[in-house]
């Protein structure tokens, strides 16, 4: 402010008021200060001011590793939207990778540790020990694609059980009635309600004597990708619990001598726009991940400002995506 005031012939007070916006300065000196401290270099810091206000206007994105090292990069688009909508909101995101085993020893993260932020976006499934820990913290938090039986924890997840129940009913209305199921439902909160909606598509229709048969595991309880094993018995059509999944089957199922949708039919979930590669269609239930985004980043701001708020969980719907890859067994009757 010295070497501005000394440029402009002017006090270092008259300076200060001027680039801090405040009374007893001019708005034609304002301007030409500012201008002056623009062409000399000088760029305005928020964050001291904000620092000394207790505030950050920083958010951060805590995402565990397993989710960032899969080819799938849903989550890099949901990071991405968050990122925007909290710039167009006046906020700044930051994101911390949560490893495996700084989440078992249930390790404070580094952006609460440095009083980085002002909230905490939960990104993907996270141990219910670690989310008590987070809980503990003053730091406001929401939880982003998935959920649990915990208390006063505020979430935005997708409606999995309908968009699955949605998506084995059109697989029973075109005639299949052996459908089987890829995905371990016990590895996060999404999979295990669609699961549950598989469930409850094959038991409304009588159809769920033989589902232990057909279940399919394509990752492990730590979420580490497996090679899907095959049962010796095929059914007519599987559901998968993502697109990435769906994908991987399509391909192991042509290596096997298979076609799709001629001998087996294969549905997704997502409907995530990378995955879409082949040359067949995949027929898929479409997640609205940019909604999803851009609600946890307004509630995770009203939760800053308000830390009363707490609007509990947010179910966002889901859609049913029809392409190619869905055999109609009616014809053939």
């Amino acid at each position: 402010m010295k070497d501005i005031a000394k440029a402009m012939g002017v006090s270092t007070v008259t300076v200060s008021k001027a680039l801090n916006d405040k009374d007893g300065v001019s708005e034609s000196l304002r301007e030409k200060i500012k201008e002056k401290a623009k062409k000399m270099g000088y760029v305005y810091n928020p964050i001291p001011r904000l620092m000394r206000n207790g505030t950050t206007n920083n958010i951060a994105i805590l995402v565990s590793k397993k989710f960032l090292v899969r080819g799938y990069d849903v989550y890099f688009q949901i990071y991405e939207t968050i990122i925007d909508r909290l710039s167009n909101k006046g906020y700044y995101g930051i994101l911390e990778v949560l490893s495996k085993q700084a989440e078992f020893d249930c390790e404070i993260p580094r952006v609460i540790r440095e009083s980085k932020v002002d909230g905490l976006i939960l990104l993907g499934q996270i141990s219910e020990p670690y989310l008590n820990m987070i809980s503990s913290q003053k730091t406001p938090f929401v939880l982003l694609d998935f959920y649990g039986s915990y208390e006063n924890m505020d979430t935005i997840v997708a409606d999995n059980f309908f968009g699955s129940y949605m998506i084995t009913s059109y697989l029973i209305k075109n005639g299949h009635k052996r459908i089987g199921f890829v995905g371990n439902y016990k590895a996060t909160s999404s999979i295990t309600d669609r699961y549950m909606g598989y469930l409850k598509g094959l038991i409304e229709h009588d159809l769920d004597k033989d589902v232990h048969r057909y279940l399919i595991m394509d990752r492990d309880p730590s979420g580490t990708p497996i090679d899907i094993d095959l049962p010796k018995e095929m059914p007519t059509a599987f559901v998968c619990n993502n697109d990435e999944v769906a994908n991987t089957l399509i391909i192991k199922l042509k290596e096997m001598g298979y076609r799709v949708p001629e001998d087996v039919s294969v549905v997704g979930f997502d409907n995530f726009e990378k995955i879409q590669n082949l040359a067949l269609g995949i027929t898929t239930v479409e997640v609205d991940f940019i909604t999803m985004a851009s609600v946890s980043v307004d509630i995770m701001i009203k939760k800053v400002l308000d830390r009363k708020h707490n609007p509990g969980r947010q179910l966002i719907s889901c859609r049913l995506v029809l392409r190619d890859s869905v055999r109609d067994l009616r014809k053939e009757k």
